[in-house]
């Protein structure tokens, strides 16, 4: 213990923690002077990014996820940018951290991904990308394929009375000489049909809906495609069908990797109702073409819809899914729309 009178003396201790403190023994006071640096340490390029290619007819490009195959040892946020080695072959740009790639010519190129951390380090990988089929064959003359569905046939509002005709032509691809169509209606007492070479005649018998089922059929085959028919009081609002804009890209993910899609800009309602969103497991992807479909490889991913209308995914198996979205407006009309998920191997550590 110091004695009364004499000078307090104050020995510095410096200690490298978090902060750089000064401790003055024998002294009350203590006083953080200046930051503790610590060395930033750069991010980590994981595994390999898989190929990405255009190599189907009526295959969207490609949107790779590029995020699970980096990662910042200090918890750093990453901000992504990607370069292509031959700009006349590929147009890339980063969305979300997806790498959208277009092929505008033919052939393959690279792509650099450089993933860049707070404080300026970064890492890169590469992957390549490009169309590398020139589509589908041709068909041999003989062959007369099943019916293409051009654009899905719009749910609608009947007022009860009302009747409707639908030109089924323009909705189903084929040699239109060779098309025959058949219609039925899954609630009779609300919605009649009935058809008339390519004409489909709609008919709102009482209130209620329908689902109305429309097939078309070629020596090659047969197509069906399902529409709903909402049959409202003769007073009613009108209302029209939201309609599905297109999703571009298909989106590309490592198994067990996620991502979330707001399904609202790729729809529309035309009196601007707010819509409600539902997501399903939809049907298989083929490759269109030659005499017949060829189905790729089938993955799987889980799907929930959270509660803000997002779109949660997630790869649990390598291959294609195409995932059916539906947004349904408040008079009950619906439309369908489709994204394509391929899931790639997992990331190796």
């Amino acid at each position: 213990m110091p004695s009364a009178g004499r000078s307090r003396r104050c020995r510095l201790v410096f200690v490298p923690v978090i902060a750089a403190s000064v401790f003055l023994s024998g002294c009350d006071l203590v006083e953080t002077v200046a930051p503790f640096l610590v060395g930033n340490r750069v991010p980590t390029a994981l595994g390999e990014i898989p190929p990405a290619y255009r190599d189907w007819t009526h295959a969207p490009s490609p949107a790779v996820a590029v995020w699970p195959y980096f990662e910042d040892p200090d918890g750093d946020s990453l901000t992504f940018i990607a370069t292509t080695d031959d700009p006349e072959v590929l147009d890339v740009r980063v969305v979300d951290g997806f790498v959208e790639v277009d092929a505008i010519g033919s052939g393959v190129a690279m792509v650099t991904v450089t993933a860049t951390d707070t404080r300026g380090s970064t890492a890169r990988h590469t992957f390549e990308s490009g169309d590398i089929g020139p589509g589908a064959p041709l068909r041999p003359p003989s062959y007369v394929p099943p019916p293409d569905p051009k654009v899905p046939i719009p749910s609608l509002q009947l007022l009860r009375g009302q009747s409707v005709e639908v030109d089924l032509g323009g909705y189903f691809e084929g040699y239109r000489h060779q098309l025959s169509f058949e219609a039925t209606s899954s609630s009779p007492d609300s919605v009649e049909v009935s058809v008339s070479d390519s004409t489909l005649t709609l008919e709102g018998v009482d209130l209620g809906w329908a689902l109305v089922h429309v097939t078309a059929t070629t020596p090659g085959g047969s197509t069906t495609q399902e529409f709903k028919v909402v049959v409202d009081p003769p007073m009613a609002r009108s209302n029209s069908a939201p309609s599905f804009e297109g999703i571009h890209y298909r989106r590309v993910i490592p198994q067990g990797a996620w991502f979330s899609l707001d399904p609202s800009p790729y729809f529309a309602d035309p009196e601007g109702d707010a819509l409600t969103y539902t997501a399903e497991r939809g049907s298989p992807v083929v490759i269109r073409g030659g005499e017949r479909d060829i189905l790729v490889p089938p993955g799987a991913v889980q799907i929930r819809v959270t509660s803000r209308g997002r779109i949660a995914l997630t790869g649990t198996r390598p291959g294609f899914v195409r995932v059916r979205i539906t947004a349904t407006d408040p008079g009950g009309l619906p439309v369908n729309g489709g994204l394509i998920v391929e899931v790639t191997p997992p990331v190796r550590r």
